[in-house]
């Protein structure tokens, strides 16, 4: 028996998006140089309804279906949670009895994984502004803004500017339909968006109060997102 935690991710594995937990979790682990196996224990679509297949095989291994998931040599499985910690509980090949294995075991594993899913939360934020805003702001505000933006991409945030929307339907799964223009609607046309990670909703708020579309009269919603594995 490998004497190697193993650690069963999605489709995603470490190439998917850079805020998805089986990507993650991986860079975390390989931060702290934990030697692991890895098994892809679920393929298709990461939004659970329109998932193929089953996680059988997953689920017999660690009794979850929940990924990314940490087996660990003793039979102990570690598995994110709703409110970001993580559960631990003895498998069936655990001895009988055995307790959740402690802090200091499973090559620092837990601790790493915890640390790592206590203090990042990922939000969508979405920027609505226009021209006549923009310019009645002040050049060295709105200069200011850009080097926050800037500060914010190197920090590890996705920026991008809305480009044209286009709406796509394919009602019972009959016929793809496009319909060009955006289906919601506003007082003022969405700017640009971004991804971001921050500790609380209130450190998202500060994050992007001093960006371009909140300080030229515009407005920046946050929205947290919850990602499905």
């Amino acid at each position: 028996m490998s004497e190697r935690p193993t650690l069963y991710v999605c489709h995603g594995d470490d190439g998917g998006a850079r805020i998805h937990p089986c990507r993650r979790v991986q860079e975390a682990v390989r931060a702290a140089g934990i030697e692991y196996e890895k098994v892809i224990a679920a393929h298709g679509s990461p939004i659970p309804f329109l998932r193929k297949g089953s996680r059988d095989e997953l689920r017999a291994r660690t009794g979850t279906e929940k990924l990314p998931a940490l087996w660990l040599p003793d039979g102990t499985v570690i598995t994110h949670s709703r409110d970001s910690e993580l559960d631990q509980r003895p498998t069936s090949g655990a001895p009988t009895g055995a307790e959740p294995t402690p802090r200091n075991r499973g090559l620092g594993v837990r601790d790493t994984i915890i640390e790592r899913r206590r203090t990042v939360a990922t939000s969508i934020t979405i920027g609505y502004g226009d021209s006549t805003g923009y310019e009645s702001t002040e050049a060295a505000v709105r200069d200011a803004a850009h080097e926050h933006d800037a500060r914010l991409l190197a920090d590890g945030a996705v920026i991008g500017i809305a480009g044209e929307p286009l709406q796509v339907r394919n009602h019972d799964g009959a016929a793809l339909t496009t319909t060009p223009g955006a289906f919601m609607r506003s007082d003022l046309p969405i700017a640009g968006f971004a991804v971001i990670e921050a500790e609380s909703a209130e450190q998202a708020a500060e994050l992007v109060s001093g960006t371009p579309c909140a300080v030229a009269h515009g407005v920046v919603e946050v929205w947290p997102l919850q990602i499905a594995s």
